[in-house]
């Protein structure tokens, strides 16, 4: 059995507040599942939710960090950043935040990655 590589976790798709649905988002440098946001250049993504939960025990003081500054992070939806978001505690059920991005008008097409960093404290 694989052994995760934190106790929070991130997910996409289909995540619902408060629930324990979604679809794991892998920490591995390749494979596994990515959160893919479409884009034209010179043009802004839809806002695509995100859940993040723990594996077990509440985590206290959540961060999380955009790779870049192509990469905005909202907790409501509508407040948009490119420095960081905090959520206070996040549990074993979905807390939600948002993502989107804004293609340079430059830009070739094709796969662009990015990444988020999340820094979390958790109860000793």
């Amino acid at each position: 059995m694989a052994i995760a590589l934190s106790v929070v976790h991130v997910y996409c798709g289909a995540v619902t507040p408060d629930e324990d649905d979604g679809e794991f988002v892998t920490e591995a440098p390749a494979g596994g599942s990515r959160i893919t946001l479409e884009l034209n250049r010179g043009q802004e993504s839809k806002p695509l939710p995100l859940a993040v939960r723990t594996t077990g025990a509440s985590c206290y003081i959540l961060q999380i960090k955009p790779g870049d500054e192509q990469i905005f992070i909202s907790l409501d939806g509508v407040n948009w950043r490119t420095d960081f978001i905090t959520i206070f505690e996040v549990a074993a059920k979905n807390t939600l935040f948002f993502i989107k991005s804004i293609a340079d008008g430059a830009e070739d097409y094709g796969d662009t990655v990015h990444s988020l960093e999340l820094s979390y404290y958790a109860p000793v």
